[in-house]
This record gives structure tokens, sequence and C-alpha cells, in this order.
């Protein structure tokens, strides 16, 4: 008799016990819902008020306890994923807002390569110093392949500059004076590339025009 009663405390015990991977798929539910955009923030906070006020009364009911704590779960996961969906969507928002300013660069640097001729185009790589976003001119690090078509005069090595258009940025070209520009283009394709600072980065296929706007020295 005192072992069936032993064995029924234990089944008892095992079946008061609630599985672990049940919880955890609640909260990966609200965690999916989340980084998929459902539901908005308000709704998010006034249900998780909600839930929270109803666990400080659940303790008397355990079926009833258990209910909210599985609500809680899926609301929590819910909530973290949508806050960091919103981040996401702030910062891409923030990134069309920089890549808008980019669409007519004025850039400032040196021609940090020997210019080449390839038809009727010359080709040299900027050192850039710095970009003209909304009148104000931004310090820029990084270095810009440049084709030009309608440059008045020649471009020397080491020339000050200003070029307006648009611009390519090498990858990883560590001696860009012994660069084929016009090979380069024609096996990797047009790109644009841009690095600064602020951990700007973007990627995009456009034409590369540039129009030369004059020399500084």
């Amino acid at each position: 008799m005192g072992f069936e009663a032993q064995n029924k405390g234990m089944d008892r015990k095992e079946q008061e016990k609630v599985p672990l991977f049940f919880p955890a798929i609640i909260f990966a539910t609200g965690c999916y819902l989340g980084s998929q955009g459902m539901f908005n923030l308000g709704l998010l906070l006034g249900s998780l008020i909600f839930f929270l006020s109803l666990w400080s009364q659940a303790s008397r009911n355990r079926l009833f306890s258990e209910v909210v704590c599985l609500c809680s779960l899926f609301l929590l996961g819910l909530f973290n994923c949508r806050f960091h969906r919103y981040l996401a969507e702030k910062e891409m928002a923030m990134l069309h807002e920089k890549l808008a300013a980019f669409q007519n660069l004025h850039c400032l640097g040196y021609v940090s390569s020997f210019p080449q001729q390839k038809e009727r185009a010359t080709y040299f790589l900027l050192n850039l110093k710095a970009i003209e976003s909304g009148g104000k001119w931004l310090p820029m690090k990084g270095k810009a392949l440049c084709r030009v078509e309608d440059w008045q005069g020649r471009v020397h090595l080491g020339q000050l500059i200003t070029v307006s258009g648009k611009i390519i940025l090498p990858h990883k070209k560590s001696n860009a004076g012994e660069v084929d520009f016009y090979k380069y283009l024609v096996e990797k394709g047009i790109s644009f590339e841009l690095l600064s600072k602020d951990k700007f980065f973007f990627t995009m296929m456009i034409p590369i025009r540039a129009l030369g706007l004059g020399s500084r020295r």
C-alpha cells in the first residue's frame, strides 16, 4: 500500500509538470508574429499591461495562472520582436533618406591614380575627402572610381578636384594605380558602394556617368 501510494504521488508530480517545449513554442510563435509586423505597438502594450494585472490575481487558481503565464510569454515574444522590427524599419528609413541625398553627388578629393583614357572618357581613382549633401560639405573617407566624359583640360595625379555625378568604389583594390579600370568595370559590372564614418553602406546598380565641375589647386 505504501509503495502504491508512493507511485501515485510520483505520477501526480509528473502530471503537474508542464513540458518546457510548450512554453517555448508559445514564446517562439510570439517572436515570429512580432518579426512579421503583426499587431501595432499600442495593442501590444495594452495587452501586456492587461495580462500583468491578471498575473497578480492568478495565484488562487492554478489553471488560470498557467494560462496567463503562457499568454504572457506569447505577448513578451511578440512585443520583443515587434520592437526590434520597429528599430530596423526606422534605420532603413534613415538609410533611404541618406541615399536620396546621394542621387546628385558633389565629391571633393585627390586624384590618387594615373588617369586612363578609354572611349572618350577619363578613368581615375579619387581619394575622397568630402561630399556635398543639402548644401553642406560633409567629411567622407574612401576611394571612388570615377568615369568622366566631358572633363575640360587634363587630370593630373595628386590634383584636388570636385566631381559631380555617380561614382563607384572598387572592391578590395589595394594597388589602384595598376588597375585597368575599363576591364574592371566590364568584369565586375556597374555598382555603387559608399562607406562613411556613420557606418552608412549601400550597394545598388546605377549608370556610371560623371560631370567634371573643375579643379582646385
